[in-house]
Parts: C-alpha cells; sequence; structure tokens
C-alpha cells in the first residue's frame, strides 16, 4: 500500500487553492525526504562499522583498541566512535521532524485554520491535537495520529532529541562485546536521563533505530491515506454545495 498524495494536493487546491496547497507539498516532501535521510545515515553507519571490523577475528582484537597505546590508533578510533554518533543522531533527529510536519500537513489539508487560525511558527502536533479533538468527525483520524506520534518509542525519541538539543548532548556509548561476533560485537548505548519529569533507562541505540524508523513506516501510510479519504469527503461535500 502507497499513500497517494498527488490526490490529496489535487484536492486541497480544489477546495482551498493553490497557496495552501503549496504550504501543503512542502511538508509532505519534507517528510519523505527526511525518510530518505534516515536511511542514508543507517546505511553510512553499517558501512562504517563493516568497514572498523575488518581483520577484527577474534575477541582479542577489540580487546586490543580499549587498552592501546598507539596515538594513530587512538586517533582513527576516536574518529570512527565520532562518525558512528554522528550518525545516530542525525539519523533520530530527521525522524523527531516527523510530528511536527504531519501537524502542518493535518492543518493544511483539513482547513483547519477555519477552527482556530494559527500562523505557521504556531503550528505543532499539540496544537492541532487540541482542535481535532474538539471535533467529533476527526475522531478516527485522531486515533490513527496518536498511535502514530505518541506511542512509547516516539515519546522515548522526543524526550532523547530535545534534551540533546536543549540541555547536553546523549551521545551514544560505543561497549564492544567480547562473546559476540560480527556486527553484533558493537554495542552501541544511550546512557538513561530525565526530561520534564520523566527518567528513561538506558536503551540499545541500534535495535531502536530500527524500532523507531520502522513505526514510522509502517503506520505514515495508513495514517496518509486515512487523510486522503477525510481531504476527498469533503472535496465532495463543497463541490456538492
Amino acid at each position: 500500500m502507497t499513500w497517494d498524495t498527488r490526490i490529496l494536493k489535487k484536492n486541497v487546491a480544489k477546495c482551498y487553492g493553490n497557496d495552501q496547497k503549496n504550504r501543503l507539498t512542502k511538508s509532505l516532501e519534507s517528510i519523505f525526504e527526511n525518510q530518505d535521510i534516515a536511511r542514508f545515515h543507517y546505511a553510512e553507519l553499517m558501512k562504517m562499522i563493516e568497514g572498523h571490523s575488518q581483520e577484527k577475528n577474534k575477541p582479542q582484537d577489540y580487546f586490543r583498541l580499549v587498552f592501546c597505546d598507539d596515538d594513530e590508533k587512538l586517533n582513527a578510533e576516536y574518529w570512527f566512535k565520532v562518525g558512528c554518533k554522528a550518525h545516530i543522531i542525525a539519523l533520530l533527529r530527521a525522524l523527531h521532524c516527523t510530528a511536527d510536519l504531519l501537524a502542518h500537513v493535518l492543518y493544511y489539508s483539513l482547513n483547519l485554520k477555519k477552527r482556530k487560525s494559527l500562523t505557521e511558527r504556531q503550528i505543532s502536533w499539540c496544537k492541532v491535537k487540541n482542535i481535532l479533538e474538539n471535533d467529533h468527525k476527526y475522531r478516527e483520524l485522531l486515533t490513527f495520529a496518536i498511535d502514530l506520534l505518541e506511542c512509547e518509542n516516539v515519546l522515548y525519541l522526543d524526550a532523547l532529541v530535545n534534551h540533546t538539543k536543549h540541555r547536553h548532548n546523549i551521545t551514544p556509548t560505543l561497549n564492544y562485546s567480547l562473546v559476540k561476533t560480527g556486527l553484533e560485537t558493537y554495542n552501541f548505548i544511550f546512557d538513561s536521563f530525565s526530561y520534564k519529569g520523566t527518567t528513561y533507562q538506558s536503551r540499545e541505540a541500534i535495535p531502536f533505530l530500527h524500532e523507531a524508523y520502522d513505526h514510522q513506516g509502517e503506520n505514515l501510510i495508513d495514517f496518509g491515506n486515512k487523510i486522503n479519504q477525510l481531504v476527498i469527503s469533503q472535496t465532495k461535500i463543497s463541490s456538492a454545495n
């Protein structure tokens, strides 16, 4: 199944004009562009790890990295870790943008300015959610949106990225497992942290990357098609009048 955004843009232009369609288009394109960015960073992360693992066939090879006193090797190891951290954080930041981008998509697609006028700067998931909650015809859509944007993985992602942006970095620490082999040797861990009164426990980074990306990919299409259905319905009502 796919989300045919052409249908959405066509109907928004028909009902609310090209200016609103153009605003919608920028937010839509940004969502899919960010997913591509996330995929890019994941692929580059895997390349770095695979390259680093070359010629390391025994646990002792990783043990030596920890207790190495060769400046050149230590410098290479430092920049390897920096590169991995950079790709992990960039990937998560790309996914983190989805909630507010979808808020813009909803605001323009459903012409929510008729219910509450917001500037572009004011549009956020929290404010759009409040609008949807006050109209029963959006009840099913709201359920889809909450499942997509407020599940445990997303709340952890938001807290992690916002803490990193506004307080201090929570970058993953790399530990080498001496009992595993291949790529499973590389264990990146986010430390525990607190954000807005909630404490988040330490977590393995790479499994979380999979969970966060897969959650968006699996649910975004269903959510988008639900938006399409509502907009098509509104277009029919508008044409009938």
